[in-house]
């Protein structure tokens, strides 16, 4: 080397190359990032198809285990006889928790009070993790309400939420009344039909009814057991957070109420109003409601989970909400 020569220096990038290879990165990033959610959904929705049917299951243990399925709500005197006055109640979600391994949930809470009462808030803040579905966003979400509990006072109460309801049968709308002349009545629900459904209620129009396996007359594999409602106590319309609460006269949503289910309606494709012909993902307010991409799930008697699309008809949903009508389904009809 001579000394008017200097050394070669090593060539960096120049500012053009850094910026395509910025781009290109850019460009793989973004098309990775679709099936990485991709990845995600589909882990979420198996999740919670694994959920309903652990609570299918709890549900078929239970009616194995007391001859009939737990009611959507209970008096605790029918439960416990203790005596009257009574303000306890328990709920259908309460009452299947040993069969969901969470026999510590169901001791902590107190059965001779209501499910309101500060006495039970250990027990009904508890967050159940196999009834939420980790596709719904804020998991730890909770309801909360004044209420004035008989024998005590005003309350407010606090209380872990639930992504799945009870099948509690169609809305009376859709039966004949006795007049027949009811104008939204439907052909296959003459007057007489039953409203309820695999999970049925403890009211006055029906003390000592209780729904078993053998009184699914319409087949197992053809009635629904418990439906996924998500995202509740917020009212969600469309795919949109309307900043609401699901509030039907009482805020809904927490899995130790004893009105934890839902009576099958259709909604305007909205979501605003109800009955309509939107089956599938239009109000989480008593409707089907899933933040999974086109559909949300259902689970059976037979223990069966199935995905229902938004484009189920109206026909369909109040079909396999009633447990004995006779109606005629085929699975093509989900």
């Amino acid at each position: 080397m001579t000394p008017s020569q200097t050394p070669a220096r090593p060539r960096g990038f120049t500012l053009i190359e850094l910026l395509v290879v910025i781009a290109i990165i850019a460009i793989l990033i973004g098309l990775l990032l679709p099936a990485v959610q991709k990845v995600r959904d589909a882990a979420a929705r198996m999740s919670c198809s694994k959920n309903l049917k652990q609570i299918a299951l709890a549900c078929t243990n239970y009616e194995g285990a007391h001859g009939k399925y737990p009611p959507r709500g209970l008096q605790t005197p029918v439960l416990t006889g203790t005596p009257t006055p009574v303000f306890g109640e328990v709920s259908w979600a309460l009452l299947i928790l040993p069969y969901t391994e969470q026999d510590n949930i169901f001791k902590l809470y107190q059965q001779d009070k209501n499910w309101r009462h500060p006495d039970n808030r250990p027990a009904v803040t508890r967050r159940v993790k196999s009834y939420n579905c980790p596709a719904t966003p804020d998991p730890d979400r909770v309801a909360t309400d004044a209420f004035n509990l008989a024998g005590f006072g005003s309350v407010t109460w606090q209380a872990a939420v639930m992504d799945y309801v009870a099948n509690g049968g169609i809305l009376p709308n859709y039966i004949q009344n006795a007049a027949g002349n009811n104008p939204l009545a439907l052909p296959q629900y003459p007057f007489g039909t039953s409203r309820e459904g695999s999970i049925i209620s403890r009211s006055a129009a029906n003390a000592g009814q209780s729904s078993r396996i053998v009184s699914i007359a319409d087949g197992t594999s053809n009635t629904v057991m418990v439906f996924e409602t998500a995202g509740r106590p917020k009212l969600y319309r469309a795919g949109r957070d309307t900043g609401l609460i699901v509030n039907g006269g009482q805020v809904k949503g927490p899995w130790a109420h004893v009105d934890n289910h839902i009576e099958a309606r259709g909604h305007s494709y909205d979501g605003v109003t109800a009955p309509g012909p939107c089956t599938v993902n239009c109000s989480n307010f008593d409707g089907l409601y899933s933040f999974h991409a086109a559909g949300a799930h259902a689970a059976y008697c037979d223990g069966s989970v199935r995905f229902l699309k938004p484009s189920m008809n109206i026909d369909v949903l109040l079909a396999i909400s009633t447990p004995a009508a006779g109606e005629v389904i085929i699975s093509s009809d989900f």
